[in-house]
């Protein structure tokens, strides 16, 4: 086997046991550690972004979800700046809005409606709503001694995007490629995982006669 396969299944069987941060410098002594070269350090800030970026991107668990008020005020509110994707979005009265593409909530005069553009909500009607949604990761670019509750919680999402983009800072392709591959299977675990247990119980209820 590729000493490289060699390294990124070691850390992958050994990853529970070993891997348990509390902070971004926890995270980067790991990140160096599977590279093998302190070089990264220099440009360690962009990697984090890099890799919370692809995080973010991909990446949707019930521990992201958000709720907040926006005022709506002459047909618009801005959304929050951790804000990634609409869950609903709920009037005073509880009734819930449906989403349009901007196009035709401009055009259309009717209330209840809303749209999404850029970094506002556009409605037609003016007031308190409620929202939830997604939130995007806490960054633990800034400082080394920066934490969030995702490094730990899935400590093994945060090492294999970081050491992937690491791998491509350092033009390793074969080692970027490694790395990615066990991180595209962590965050399948997390959104399988995720997925039990806000409907392993679900029902589902037919609006026709079945047998």
């Amino acid at each position: 086997l590729k000493v490289v396969s060699e390294r990124c299944k070691t850390w992958q069987i050994l990853g529970l046991a070993l891997m348990a941060f509390n902070d971004a410098l926890d995270l980067r002594t790991a990140v160096v550690e599977a590279v093998q070269d302190q070089n990264i350090t220099d440009v360690w800030p962009r990697l984090v972004k890099l890799a919370e970026a692809t995080i973010n991107r991909r990446l949707r668990a019930r521990e992201q979800i958000a709720t907040t008020v926006l005022n709506v005020a002459n047909g618009f509110a801005y959304l929050p700046g951790d804000f990634m994707e609409v869950l609903s979005l709920y009037d005073a009265t509880g009734r819930e809005l449906t989403m349009q593409p901007i196009g035709m909530a401009v055009r259309n005069g009717t209330q209840g409606f809303y749209a999404v553009d850029s970094d506002r909500i556009l409605a037609k009607e003016d007031g308190a709503f409620t929202l939830k949604y997604s939130a995007a990761l806490p960054s633990v670019s800034g400082t080394l001694s920066a934490s969030n509750w995702a490094l730990l919680r899935w400590p093994q999402v945060y090492l294999y995007t970081v050491a992937t983009e690491a791998a491509r800072y350092l033009r390793n392709p074969e080692m970027a490629r490694e790395f990615e591959a066990v991180a595209d299977r962590e965050i399948a675990a997390i959104a399988a995982q995720d997925a039990s247990a806000r409907y392993g119980r679900a029902k589902v209820r037919f609006g026709w006669v079945s047998p």
